[in-house]
């Protein structure tokens, strides 16, 4: 009777209980093969150039990376500097009335100044510290021979060519802090570039503020890899040689900063509506 009537047998779905579609991987595979993906795959692995074909040791590999992130940090600071007057009212706070007289907001350039400290000691230290760690353990002999600020740069940026992928790097943040910069002022701009994927509770922030953020979060990403590359590096080194710290450590930055690239390339597609 229940086939002749299309009824459902209750004991075909006994204990059975509706669960959601599996979600696809956010990021389908052929977005790796992406241009802008697969340079940040050839810059990262750059400085595996180095070790094979200008004998880089341990000490070049990290402080390669340990200065690429000083001049992101420096251009964070550039950042922090040139806010503009919409977006220093995050920090300013709202008007207040005391005694019959609006209270008077801070000084715009006191609080660029205030950010860019704030911003200098805080990636400034670090970097520092982590960098006399590094001459410390893995120094050797280029160590011995660095008297001056002239001889750094001679030795560790000239000699050992280590300027290449440096000049990459102020290139890339330098480009993207115009482009930031310029975006909101220029029609053409605003209209061609996707607007940044930021957390709903930042959305209503001026769009250098908004910028600022996220260049923020991904200058403290590697400096997180960074240190975290460095201590694996260090586990496996015990058994493998010390050459095995720069391997895990180009390895795992190239490996976040693909994931990284990759998943901006959905959100720009995303929001092309591709």
């Amino acid at each position: 009777m229940e086939e002749a009537t299309g009824a459902t047998s209750p004991r075909r779905h006994r204990g059975a209980t509706s669960s959601p579609p599996e979600e696809p991987f956010p990021i389908p595979p052929r977005t790796f093969l992406h241009p802008a993906v697969l340079l940040e795959l050839v810059i990262g692995l750059s400085p595996l150039a180095g070790i094979a074909f200008w004998h880089w040791d341990i000490f070049a590999v990290v402080m390669l990376h340990l200065l690429a992130m000083a001049i992101q940090g420096a251009f964070l600071a550039l950042r922090a500097a040139t806010l503009s007057a919409s977006a220093l009212r995050y920090f300013g706070g709202t008007d207040k009335v005391v005694e019959g007289a609006a209270e008077r907001k801070s000084s715009p350039w006191l609080v660029r100044v205030v950010l860019s400290c704030l911003v200098i000691v805080a990636i400034g230290l670090p970097l520092l510290l982590f960098i006399a760690i590094v001459a410390e353990q893995f120094g050797g002999k280029a160590y011995a021979q660095i008297r001056s600020v002239d001889d750094f740069w001679r030795i560790v940026v000239v000699s050992s060519g280590a300027w290449m992928p440096l000049v990459v790097v102020v290139v890339s943040a330098s480009s993207g802090y115009l482009v930031d910069m310029l975006a909101p002022r220029v029609a053409f701009l605003r209209d061609v570039l996707p607007k940044p994927r930021i957390g709903a509770e930042w959305a209503h922030l001026a769009p250098d503020l908004q910028a600022f953020i996220l260049v923020r979060a991904h200058v403290v990403l590697q400096m997180i890899v960074t240190v975290l590359g460095v201590g694996i590096g260090f586990i496996f080194a015990q058994g493998f040689g010390v050459i095995v710290v720069a391997l895990v450590l180009v390895g795992l930055k190239t490996a976040v900063a693909v994931f990284l690239q990759a998943g901006a390339v959905v959100d720009s597609k995303q929001e092309a509506g591709l």
